[in-house]
């Protein structure tokens, strides 16, 4: 059946608004075989265009629309967003110029050259003209997004003395230091822009970029809402501000946020990237996945976006559709370490042990300092039982997940007991604060009836304190209401990945319960009463529990909460100091361990030799307060 022009362009925009491009665009070719010059068939050719990335090959269709019917604006927009895309501001002016004299009203041509002038906002330069150096800045900018750094280093820098009242060169300066990790003199530079020209959009959503790499949150946030402010329409601002509210655990935020870059610039591949990171913190996975393939439509070459899907996939406990995507990711780019570390885990998941270390072993290749990926080669030989190769990677690791408590455990496994307490008895003289280190060590001296030579806590069941909120409050259940209340209103997670939650929600690892709301901040203060008075009535025992307790710490909670059967497994809190648990509310049930708390020496399954190792069964009641060393194993009973 042969469609009718119309009929032809209504298909094709259908097709192209619902991100089947490829059809789209045969449709649109289509039309332009039978009637070269239509102008909707070349604009909408060119849009798609631009949104694959192929913004040169664009050109010649949107000037094509414009040419044919100079009257509609959108058609002036799509081709002067097309030319500052490539940095031709030169060109980009002179179209501007040309509005005035192609027909529309003058409210139009207003209003036209008002739209315009927002969208050159949006240029790295942020569209600011300076005649003399123009054609240098577009060198520059040239110089640094072809990754040419230290060329574009000097050539700023030349720039600059030479123009020191134009701010389109500190700005672009101020990206080419970020790209060398001079973080310091980028924030001169876009400072300086910014005293140049206060109304500089594009500098306050780099500065923000360089405050979040610097983990300046709260900084990088106030920039990116002042950029908002100059320009409510900054597609990249709302990105930005998406992407940092996703990194400190506020996701819901975060949607609104990338969703108003979407509304302003359907193209915006990193938004809906970002969108997706969101959906899936808060587990509305199947929405990432669609957001994620939306990136993928708009950008084939996205390996990030292939792998971001294959994450979701491993958390539906889709593996080999993962597998797929991660593959396709490595094609994209044979140099993403993260992707090879992630097929390495998936490989792990589904018993594939030798293509999981085949995997991590090519990440090795590109990045031997990436973090974890010489534990995770040990886990795996760990797990099939070769122990020597498994500690010989071990102890490759240099980094902060270093596990020097993993090759204790391999040689316990191993039974090379020798070896176990020569490396221990060195791990204790080093460093003897190291919680994981400090669990195995109470659990193996207990077995092999040694004494536990490593000095943080070498009984902490001893260490075990119960409080209750009724010291601090004369209404406990008004007040865990009102802390409930709060925390339900945050994002959670059924059984987020990675974590020991099982049949239940737990609010993001990356909010702290206590900063939600008031009541919830009134808990930290009830607690820090409580591990004031811990300290006290311990404060006579000689360990490095007591004996190097921080002068100042900080406190980090969750919100847990657990259906029928639902239950924490065994673990440890290694990177803490002390840990415990709050009861909100408490299952009551006579004769019954139902939803108690376990706390013991076992965890990591390590061999069992004796049963009778040490541990300690508390029913807690609605209020509890329990706090504990954070060596100590600890598990809900389901």
């Amino acid at each position: 059946m042969n469609l009718t022009i119309t009929e032809a362009l209504k298909r094709g925009i259908k097709a192209h608004k619902e991100g089947r491009l490829q059809e789209a665009e045969k449709l649109y070719i289509a039309i332009l075989s039978s009637q070269p010059k239509h102008p909707d068939a070349n604009h909408n050719l060119g849009i798609l265009a631009v949104s694959v990335g192929r913004v040169e090959g664009a050109l010649p269709y949107l000037k094509t629309a414009l040419e044919e019917n100079p009257k509609v604006e959108q058609f002036w927009l799509s081709y002067i967003e097309a030319l500052l895309k490539l940095g031709r501001v030169d060109n980009a002016k002179q179209v501007v110029d040309e509005v005035e004299r192609c027909g529309l009203s003058e409210n139009k041509v207003g209003q036209l050259k008002a739209r315009l002038k927002s969208i050159a906002a949006n240029a790295l330069s942020d569209g600011i003209v300076t005649n003399a150096s123009q054609k240098r800045l577009n060198s520059l900018s040239l110089l640094y997004s072809s990754g040419r750094i230290h060329e574009a280093l000097t050539q700023g820098t030349a720039l600059a003395r030479q123009f020191p009242n134009d701010p389109s060169v500190p700005n672009i300066l101020g990206a080419i230091y970020s790209a060398l990790g001079q973080h310091d003199n980028a924030i001169a530079c876009y400072n300086k822009a910014i005293q140049l020209k206060p109304d500089f959009v594009a500098a306050y959503s780099n500065l923000g970029n360089v405050l979040t790499d610097l983990g300046k949150h709260k900084d990088a946030i106030i920039s990116y809402n002042k950029s908002i402010e100059l320009n409510p329409r900054y597609a990249q601002a709302h990105n930005n501000l998406g992407k940092i509210l996703n990194q400190i655990g506020k996701h819901k935020e975060a949607i609104v946020s990338c969703t108003k870059a979407i509304k302003e610039k359907p193209d915006l591949t990193e938004a809906y990237i970002n969108l997706g990171c969101a959906l899936n913190e808060l587990g509305k996975r199947e929405e990432a996945i669609e957001k994620y393939n939306r990136a993928v439509a708009l950008r084939p070459d996205y390996a990030e976006a292939y792998n971001n899907i294959g994450n979701v996939l491993y958390d539906l406990q889709k593996y080999y559709e993962a597998i797929k995507n991660y593959n396709k990711a490595i094609k994209l780019n044979p140099n993403y370490v993260e992707v090879y570390a992630n097929l390495g885990n998936t490989f792990r998941r589904i018993g594939k042990y030798e293509d999981a270390i085949v995997s991590y072993q090519k990440a090795t290749r590109w990045a031997k300092d990436f973090p974890g990926l010489y534990t995770s080669i040990g886990d795996v030989f760990k797990k099939i039982g070769k122990y020597k190769q498994a500690i010989y990677y071990y102890d490759l690791e240099n980094s902060p997940y270093a596990p020097g408590g993993k090759s204790l455990e391999v040689l316990y496994m191993d039974g090379n007991y020798e070896e176990f307490y020569k490396r221990l008895n060195v791990l204790s003289c080093k460093n003897g604060t190291d919680i994981r280190i400090a669990a195995i060590s109470a659990f193996v001296s207990h077995q092999l009836k040694y004494k536990d030579p490593y000095p943080f806590c070498r009984s902490p069941l001893d260490f075990f304190y119960l409080g209750n909120l009724k010291s601090h409050t004369d209404n406990v259940k008004s007040f865990v209401e009102a802390v409930i209340t709060e925390a339900e209103k945050e994002s959670q997670i059924w059984e987020p990945r990675n974590k020991t939650t099982k049949s239940g929600f737990q609010t993001p690892s990356s909010i702290s319960i206590f900063q939600i709301g008031e009541n919830c901040s009134l808990l930290e203060t009830y607690l820090r009463k409580e591990i004031t008075a811990y300290l006290s009535k311990f404060s006579s025992e000689d360990c490095l529990l007591i004996r190097f307790w921080p002068d100042d710490f900080s406190l980090h909670g969750w919100y847990v909460r657990l259906i029928k059967n639902g239950h924490q497994k065994t673990h440890i809190h290694a990177t803490g100091w002390l840990s415990g648990v709050v009861y909100l509310k408490a299952v009551n049930k006579q004769n019954s361990d139902e939803g108690a708390i376990e706390l013991g020496l076992h965890g990591f399954d390590l061999p069992i030799l004796e049963n009778n190792y040490p541990k300690k069964v508390h029913r807690p009641q609605e209020g509890d307060v329990i706090l504990f060393p954070s060596s100590l194993f600890h598990r809900t009973i389901p």
